[in-house]
């Protein structure tokens, strides 16, 4: 942020190059830049704000998240941010990692299954109380299926440079359908899923007072991400490099990746661009 004489280079991520390729939209959102990327970074809410959002077909991220509502976090410190694993336990004895790369201050990227589709957020400020969030629908491995396209753009609105601009105001309840509610709709968002994490944002006020939440052991991330950026002042203010200049760095091996692996395994040792491979049976309930 701010005027150089040499801008910095921009990054480059996979999905700058053949043969990735990328659906990317954008949203602005009426809330602090920092509101948008914590939310973009916090695994635990999937199994509330997105229960009634995401299918939950055999061995799909909903249906994953579901299982276990009670992640807990391991983190790998990096150059650039660092990568985050959200693991949770199941009965059979597996566990199941959503490994997500966060690349400080502006990149989350989601994870996704090995050879599927996957999401890169950005979310950057446009000034105190606006902000403009960024969506990567991105395959590593060449064209974007058209069914994630579908999924991307099912129920948002067609301007791809405010994909979300349709979903209401606080005058309006952003178009909460309370008739959804009542027939077991978690939030009562029911035209895009992102548009559940753009109103919860929105809902907190322009900047939220900080001084007024109460964090809690899921919040993890979030503390972890704060602790990292005040640092990162400190660190310019005494002329140390800040996050994203690190020539160093080869952003272009940074993956998210979600898995399933047998308990006593360690993520941290994945390769997330060539993990290994497990093999499950399938009960009997989930056929």
């Amino acid at each position: 942020m701010g005027r150089h004489k040499t801008p910095p280079k921009f990054y480059d991520f996979e999905f700058h190059f053949a043969p990735a390729t990328s659906l990317v939209r954008c949203a602005t959102v009426h809330a602090n830049w920092l509101q948008g990327f914590e939310g973009q970074l916090d695994s635990a809410h999937l199994n509330f704000l997105h229960s009634s959002s995401i299918p939950k077909t055999p061995n799909s991220t909903g249906q994953m998240a579901a299982d276990d509502t009670s992640p807990r976090f391991e983190f790998i410190e990096k150059p650039y941010g660092f990568r985050e694993a959200a693991l949770r336990n199941y009965q059979d004895g597996t566990v199941y990692a959503r490994i997500r790369e966060v690349v400080l201050p502006y990149y989350s990227f989601i994870p996704g299954n090995h050879e599927e589709p996957r999401l890169v957020v950005v979310v950057v400020p446009i000034d105190d109380e606006w902000s403009a969030h960024w969506y990567y629908y991105m395959n590593p491995f060449g064209p974007v299926p058209d069914w994630y396209i579908k999924r991307a753009l099912e129920g948002a609105d067609v301007d791809d440079d405010d994909f979300a601009k349709d979903r209401g105001d606080i005058t309006n309840t952003w178009n909460q359908d309370r008739v959804a509610m009542k027939n077991g709709h978690f939030s009562g968002i029911t035209k895009n899923f992102v548009y559940e994490d753009f109103i919860i944002e929105e809902s907190m006020g322009p900047i939220m007072d900080r001084s007024k939440e109460f964090l809690g052991s899921s919040d993890a991330v979030i503390v972890r991400t704060r602790r990292m950026l005040l640092r990162a002042l400190d660190n310019h203010a005494q002329g140390k490099m800040p996050f994203g200049l690190d020539e160093n760095v080869d952003y272009r091996e940074i993956r998210a990746l979600a898995i399933r692996y047998p308990k006593g395994e360690d993520w941290k040792t994945f390769d997330t661009k060539q993990p290994p491979t497990f093999e499950f049976q399938v009960s009997d309930a989930a056929k």
